[in-house]
């Protein structure tokens, strides 16, 4: 939605605010404002959120590739000058419940500390890591539903442990 805000006339040298100015001359210099405010599209499908993001003649830029908009900045609410990015976060579309925003945990046993912590990360889930090597447990569970934001546990083992753990 646009806001045209006209802040303020030069009248005789002073800056007067437009709304208590009894007359407006031709002559005399005003600024003119207009913002637009950045709608939420948090939770959308990628197409829908660039299509009202492009009608509010804001520009679109994408980070990570999915098709469900998980975050974006600026946050919703905030005013803007009609050209400004607006950067959204994308997640795959299975991740995200659309009609509650809560997201599915993604399944890490195996991996890596760095790249478990790079999939929580895709999907804004925080982490607490507990030990090192590669991921052995996590709570909650992969798959499970849980809202944005929320913490989760991974326990790791060194290698060295990998193979005790593992009999060999």
């Amino acid at each position: 939605e646009r806001v045209r805000r006209i802040l303020a006339i030069e009248n005789n040298g002073e800056m007067v605010p437009v709304d208590h100015s009894p007359d407006m001359d031709r002559n005399e210099k005003y600024i003119v404002e207009q913002k637009t405010v950045v709608p939420d599209v948090r939770y959308k499908k990628y197409k829908d959120a660039r299509a009202l993001l492009e009608q509010k003649g804001l520009n679109v830029r994408c980070e990570q590739v999915g098709q469900i908009v998980i975050d974006q900045r600026p946050v919703a609410g905030t005013p803007v000058n009609g050209d400004r990015i607006v950067t959204l976060v994308l997640s795959e579309m299975d991740a995200v419940d659309e009609d509650s925003g809560y997201r599915r945990v993604p399944g890490v046993i195996g991996l890596s500390i760095r790249d478990a912590l790079n999939r929580f990360a895709r999907e804004n889930l925080h982490v607490l890591v507990q030990g090192t090597g590669k991921v052995v447990r996590q709570s909650p569970a992969a798959g499970e539903k849980i809202r944005p934001g929320a913490r989760c546990v991974i326990e790791c083992k060194a290698p060295s442990e990998l193979a005790e753990f593992a009999g060999w």
